[in-house]
């Protein structure tokens, strides 16, 4: 998403011959680069004091909360993707934030526009992280493998979408994200619910007909509450594919009768 952002900004500035806006845009990329790294290793450091303070209770709380607060971000995140995966909305959504800079002579705005599409991105992967902070600890490799790996191929994406001008298909690409950040909002919050029900903070109620039956890596349990924090987020993201897909409609018909004039 990030990369999608800045190439698509520096693309118009260039489009528009407006070159010399480029440094606001690569100041507030890096900004959002470097607020992201102390984050995660302020993050990282409470987490840590928490755990080698005690690894009972407040170690399950941090973590419960972590991951409600990891599933409000990356539901945040989804809904902004799903709201401009259509092309006409992608397009006057950059236009906006680029001309609204360039007309009031605000290069702020592109600064501020670049870092927070950055910084969020960074945010999403800090909390991301310590959802899976018990896995991590046992394997680290992987995981810096799997960020090395990640890099390179960012850096190819980006490479191609600005300097070899290659567009990736918009809509089927945010769906899928969107989608996926959808499954991973619903194992959060699953998840943030049991590890507050070890912390004896959420009662449990079992269900028996679900005989034992659960499935971890979703924060499926079989207990109402777990079962009901996700119902919540199920209906809720309903409610919001229908509010985008209506909005999305509603703006390419306004862009359509503005072309037509």
């Amino acid at each position: 998403e990030a990369i999608l952002v800045i190439a698509a900004i520096i693309a118009y500035l260039v489009k528009t011959d407006n070159k010399k806006h480029l440094k606001a845009v690569y100041v507030g990329a890096i900004a959002g680069i470097v607020i992201s790294i102390v984050l995660a290793i302020g993050f990282n450091m409470i987490a840590a004091s928490i755990g080698e303070a005690q690894s009972g209770a407040s170690q399950e709380i941090f973590e419960g909360i972590t991951m409600f607060i990891a599933t409000a971000v990356l539901f945040y995140v989804s809904n902004w993707m799903l709201s401009k995966s259509e092309t006409e909305v992608w397009n006057k959504y950059i236009k906006d934030q680029v001309d609204s800079s360039i007309t009031k002579g605000n290069v702020y705005t592109l600064v501020f526009t670049s870092f927070l599409a950055v910084s969020r991105e960074g945010a999403e992967l800090i909390l991301f992280f310590q959802g899976m902070r018990s896995n991590i600890a046992n394997s680290p490799y992987h995981m810096w493998l799997g960020l090395g790996i990640a890099i390179v191929v960012l850096v190819f994406v980006y490479i191609l979408i600005t300097k070899l001008s290659i567009r990736l298909p918009l809509k089927p690409f945010f769906m899928a994200t969107s989608i996926l950040m959808f499954i991973l909002c619903i194992s959060f919050v699953g998840k943030g619910v049991f590890e507050l029900q070890e912390a004896d903070v959420i009662g449990r109620t079992p269900i028996p007909a679900m005989n034992g039956f659960t499935i971890d890596f979703l924060g499926i349990y079989d207990r109402v509450e777990n079962l009901a924090a996700q119902f919540i987020i199920l209906i809720i993201t309903v409610i919001s594919v229908v509010m985008h897909t209506q909005n999305s409609k509603k703006i390419k018909a306004e862009l359509e009768q503005k072309n037509k004039k």
